[in-house]
């Protein structure tokens, strides 16, 4: 009984001195994350794009490439760039158009080039860009919606 009493002491003793240091606070991470759920019938390659607005028009300043977004959502269609390897845009190219918001456009496979819209509204998705150089964490998040008839978005933290 006393053995089982010191190896309890020592787990718990452990578990503290463990949790008490840095070894399991949250690393921040920079740049985007995307997350896609397809509800169409098709599996796309894609090209996503930011930019801003000038005039009324979309000024695109960076992609990246999007292989494989497969039909359905979460597990079956796993986060693109995750982690160290998010997408890092440059987001001073932006603000040179000048824009204080950033945009987002898709380009699939099959030819469909859609400006990305904001989850359940009319308007386009955009957000406020950060005073650092890139966004960080949640607010680097994108969640995508690729319908039919629609390309919606929301980022899982604004500004």
């Amino acid at each position: 009984m006393k053995v089982k009493k010191q190896l309890i002491v020592s787990v718990i003793s452990i578990l503290f001195v463990m949790t008490s240091c840095d070894w399991f606070e949250d690393e921040n991470y920079e740049g985007f994350m995307v997350s896609f759920s397809n509800h169409t019938s098709k599996v796309y390659d894609g090209v996503m794009i930011i930019g801003g607005f000038k005039n009324g028009n979309f000024v695109p300043t960076d992609s990246v490439e999007v292989p494989q977004i497969k039909l359905g959502s979460g597990v079956a269609n796993p986060s693109y760039f995750i982690d160290k390897n998010r997408w890092k845009p440059n987001l001073d190219k932006i603000r040179k158009i000048p824009s204080e918001r950033c945009y987002f456009k898709l380009k699939l496979s099959d030819g469909r080039s859609e400006l990305i819209k904001r989850y359940q509204s009319s308007e386009l998705m955009s957000l406020l860009l950060p005073s650092e150089k890139y966004f960080e964490n949640d607010y680097g998040d994108l969640l995508l919606v690729i319908w039919d008839q629609e390309i919606t978005g929301r980022a899982a933290k604004e500004l």
